[in-house]
């Protein structure tokens, strides 16, 4: 209130009143990956990546020391670069202060910050780090053990074979007609719905799995958040895009330190994963990841858009074997028959998409197949349920004109039915306004001993 004041009192014609955290400005701002309106705030001087002690950014030779290291060594020298190169996005006073074994998104790392480390691991080890890198080895000592493993590939130096991020070739100089830059130009041209059918048809020739017996290994539950008070919640990212556990990155803030959250990935969003060929299938990886997670212990499954969906079919599923949840939270579910909805629903997801492929700097392709295959399965008939459900929707709807007129949504699957509106559109729900789409979702989980509808 004080700085309202004082901006009340001043004759500039635009004031803001914000905290800062300085230390975190002063680390990224060498990385060049501070927006405009920020350089000019960092101030003081200006910090290097962070290399391990007694090398200088110059002459830091990171495979000749892993080279003469004994294999203890080899993991000291990359746990300590990647605390140091955390440290330093994160603001933090020392590389001590980043955990070993707590996951990035669980100490704040959020998807610039992970984009940051990214783009400064991958000049000093000499590697192409995928854009879900730090999602898919969530911990400090997990992309340690990764790092390792990648960099003892015979043969790849620094600049060889793998080109650094950053130093490569610039994006007009890659290979042209890429799946992805197909898909671009498609939706620019107007053809998105011809280009998603041919996606679906080479989708067809990736390995799948149809039984949890054929996946050897289902991705990992992500923890974003811990706390106390049960039931906790594990979440299930949508179709769209770069699936991931980024997708709660802010609405975990609300639970952190009251709830455990957790994040469930689909298979195969990520290079090597094979896909769910069915619902079912897909359905039992999840269930069986649960079981062995959860441990006995309450939980809640919740979802946003057709991760709603996943979450209301893994929940029947789960009820079915005798281990359901204690509710589910439906988020803005995608509904399949709603044509209305899904018109201006379908634009708006291009967008996105097409957006996502200009932002990155590699060509996966795993993520175009997965989102167009989950999107060809048959989600309209999902079982019905008595657990007790949460529809949270957006109230402003994607494209509508002002004072269009418009089907709130329902959800028909459940016969325990909460609802409560929420700021903001399908998106914006879960960005601009997801703490207020969190709290909601806290509130009833509160209230569930005590009546849920």
């Amino acid at each position: 209130m004080q700085l309202l004041d004082l901006g009340l009192s001043r004759d500039e014609e635009s004031l803001v009143s914000i905290r800062l955290n300085l230390k975190a400005l002063r680390a990224l701002a060498p990385s060049g990956m501070l927006p405009a309106a920020l350089r000019g705030l960092a101030g003081g001087p200006l910090r290097s990546a962070v290399k391990p002690e007694g090398n200088d950014a110059e002459g830091f030779d990171l495979r000749g020391q892993l080279a003469q290291a004994s294999e203890a060594e080899q993991e000291r020298l990359l746990v300590d670069l990647v605390r140091k190169e955390t440290a330093a996005v994160l603001g933090y006073e020392s590389p001590t202060d980043v955990e070993l074994e707590l996951s990035f998104l669980e100490q704040g790392l959020d998807s610039l910050a992970a984009v940051q480390l990214r783009h400064r691991l991958g000049p000093i080890t000499g590697l192409h780090l995928p854009g879900r890198v730090i999602f898919d080895h969530p911990t400090p000592a997990a992309l340690a053990r990764h790092l390792r493993t990648e960099m003892s590939v015979p043969g790849v130096q620094p600049g060889q074979g793998r080109p650094q991020n950053g130093s490569g070739p610039e994006r007009d100089d890659r290979p042209s007609n890429t799946l992805g830059q197909l898909h671009a130009q498609a939706v620019r041209a107007g053809r998105a719905d011809e280009i998603m059918a041919l996606i679906t048809g080479l989708a067809e020739f990736r390995p799948k799995f149809s039984s949890q017996s054929e996946l050897e290994k289902a991705p990992a539950l992500v923890p974003i958040s811990r706390g106390p008070v049960t039931p906790g919640l594990i979440c299930f990212p949508s179709f769209v895009g770069r699936s991931g556990p980024q997708e709660y990155m802010r609405f975990a803030g609300e639970f952190r330190g009251v709830r455990r959250l957790l994040v469930a990935p689909a298979p195969g969003f990520a290079d090597g994963e094979p896909l769910a060929a069915t619902i079912d299938a897909l359905v039992g990886a999840h269930a069986a990841n649960i079981q062995k997670c959860v441990n006995g212990a309450p939980f809640v499954l919740a979802g946003h858009s057709s991760g709603a969906v996943v979450a209301h079919a893994v929940a029947t599923h789960l009820e079915a074997i005798g281990t359901p949840p204690a509710a589910v939270v439906v988020m803005d579910p995608y509904a399949p028959e709603r044509t209305d909805i899904n018109t201006k629903f379908s634009a708006a997801v291009n967008d996105r998409m097409l957006a996502d492929i200009e932002q990155q700097q590699e060509e996966e392709e795993a993520w175009l197949f997965a989102t167009a295959h989950y999107f060809s399965l048959d989600w309209s008939s999902l079982s019905r349920t008595a657990i007790p459900t949460l529809l949270v929707r957006a109230q402003e709807l994607i494209g509508a004109r002002p004072g269009e007129d418009w089907e709130r949504l329902s959800w028909a699957f459940s016969t325990r039915v909460t609802v409560t509106d929420v700021p903001g559109d399908h998106f914006t729900m879960m960005a601009d306004h997801a703490e207020t789409t969190a709290r909601a979702v806290n509130e009833w989980l509160a209230g569930l001993g005590k009546g849920d509808s």
